[in-house]
Order: C-alpha cells, then sequence, then structure tokens
C-alpha cells in the first residue's frame, strides 16, 4: 500500500514537471515575469505560494544530502507541511497557474479523499482541456 503510494506521489510529480515545462513554451505562458518566482501549491492546506530561485536555491542547502526524493518539494510556509509544496503549471492558452491533473490526483490520494476516475486536466481559468490543446499544436506542426 505504501509503496503504491509512493509511486504514484512520483508519477503524479513527473507529469507536474513535464506539465510545469510544457507551460513555459513561448506563448501567453512566457510573458509571465519569472522573477517574481514559480508558483507553488501546498498539497496539505491548497495555500498557494510563489518560491524565487534564490528562495529554492537556499531550501536546497538546507537539505540534507544524503536525502530523499521528495527534496524538491518545498516546505509550506503557510501550515509548514513537510515536503508538500507542488510546482503548480500555467496554462499553455491563458498564462494563468493552475494545479496539474496529476498533482490533483497526489493532492487528493495524500489527503485520503476518494481520486474520481475522470478527473479531467483542465485550466480552471479558460477552461482549456490542456492534453487537448498540445495534441491539436502538434498536429498543426506536422501539417507545416
Amino acid at each position: 500500500m505504501i509503496a503504491g503510494l509512493g509511486l504514484t506521489i512520483v508519477i503524479a510529480g513527473g507529469l507536474g514537471i513535464r506539465t510545469l515545462l510544457r507551460g513555459s513554451r513561448p506563448g501567453p505562458a512566457a510573458s509571465t515575469s519569472q522573477e517574481a518566482g514559480t508558483p507553488h501549491v501546498c498539497l496539505q492546506c491548497r495555500h498557494q505560494f510563489l518560491m524565487t530561485a534564490d528562495d529554492f536555491r537556499k531550501f536546497m542547502e538546507s537539505l540534507d544530502p544524503k536525502g530523499s526524493g521528495d527534496s524538491l518539494l518545498v516546505h509550506c510556509p503557510k501550515c509548514g507541511a513537510r515536503h508538500s509544496g507542488y510546482p503548480m503549471a500555467r496554462c499553455p492558452k491563458c498564462g494563468k497557474p493552475y494545479v496539474p491533473h496529476g498533482i490533483e490526483i497526489t493532492a487528493k490520494i495524500v489527503r485520503g479523499e476518494p481520486v474520481p476516475s475522470d478527473l479531467p486536466d483542465v485550466c480552471p481559468h479558460c477552461n482549456s482541456d490542456i492534453a487537448a490543446y498540445w495534441k491539436s499544436r502538434s498536429r498543426r506542426g506536422q501539417r507545416q
């Protein structure tokens, strides 16, 4: 059971990072200032906060170098939950931050909530289906 939860967290983290990287491609997402920081969300209390590169560097320096793989997950500044802050993704269409599908699933598992089988990866701001957006973009690139 615990091994399954760990695997789910690793997979969800990977999906979140993939979505975060895709959200940084040129378009509305690229017009947002990165100097302000990367938006994060706490899996425990749902607090959203910004983490600058300098904040992240200081956080990484404070960790035990022999620590576990969850060290890339930052501590929540509001509730103090350790390794519960995930980077949010920016919608490739509207550029606003949102909690990606994989991270939302992980958050529900961590909080002990049921996970629906049809939880879509949709931007809550513009209602864009993220997978459909990227699929249509890849089709357009093939036609050119």
